[in-house]
């Protein structure tokens, strides 16, 4: 598709390849902004892979972009290294905080659960700056639903105090029960998705942070 809005996708790329072929758009102009980061496989997935956002100078085929990124393997010379179909990206802040798998967000989207963690290091961008103010556009408020909980949880209020001083609803006791007791006891370092499914479960991946698609973004020409 062609496109002039930021997008996303799942990369199966080598990361030294892919930031050389990134580079080369970004200095061509046909890129404005790029960021990527490595993710290792979970526990119901069989590849590491690569959550990849592009941000178009201009409008773009999408279908060049991914063409331009596959890479030969010599392991399988006749299927390269490629990326997944491309996705509107709505939001950095889904797409930044489900890379980093930020433990407050798992939780407040389907009380998902992931092995491994990243940090903003993790992440290959071709701008810092650029980075950093994209970052500073965050609405953790928005993203995170309940701050006052999880501040509660670190300044050492008990799950009955908070009920107690009306800081979580007395009906979803039980839910913040849940998260109170694995917070507190390290059980989040494993993979669970709740309702969500994985990469590696087409066709589905979320627009908002590459990890599931609800609906596939067209291979032709339509202008977005």
């Amino acid at each position: 598709m062609k496109t002039s809005k930021p997008f996303t996708t799942i990369s199966y790329n080598t990361p030294d390849y892919l930031k050389a072929q990134l580079d080369d758009l970004v200095q061509r102009n046909i890129l404005y902004f790029y960021a990527f980061v490595w993710h290792y496989r979970e526990e119901d997935e069989s590849k590491d892979h690569i959550h990849l956002l592009l941000h178009p100078n201009g409008q773009v085929d999408t279908d060049k972009i991914l063409k331009h990124l596959e890479e030969f393997d010599p392991a399988v010379p006749d299927k390269p290294l490629r990326c997944r179909p491309p996705h509107k990206c709505n939001s950095f802040g889904d797409w930044y905080l489900y890379g980093l798998h930020d433990v407050k967000y798992l939780l407040a989207h389907g009380y998902q659960t992931r092995k491994y963690h990243y940090t903003k290091e993790d992440f290959f961008v071709s701008d810092e700056d650029e980075f950093v103010d994209l970052i500073h556009t965050i609405d953790y408020k928005k993203m995170y639903g309940n701050q006052t909980f999880f501040q509660a949880m670190e300044d050492g209020v008990t799950i009955f105090d908070m009920v107690k001083q009306g800081i979580i609803p007395m009906q979803q006791y039980g839910q913040y029960a849940r998260f109170f007791f694995d917070l507190s006891n390290g059980a989040l370092n494993q993979t669970f998705r709740g309702e969500h499914i994985g990469h590696e479960d087409p066709p589905k991946i979320d627009p908002k942070t590459g990890e599931l698609l609800p609906e596939e973004i067209s291979n032709g020409n339509k202008e977005d």
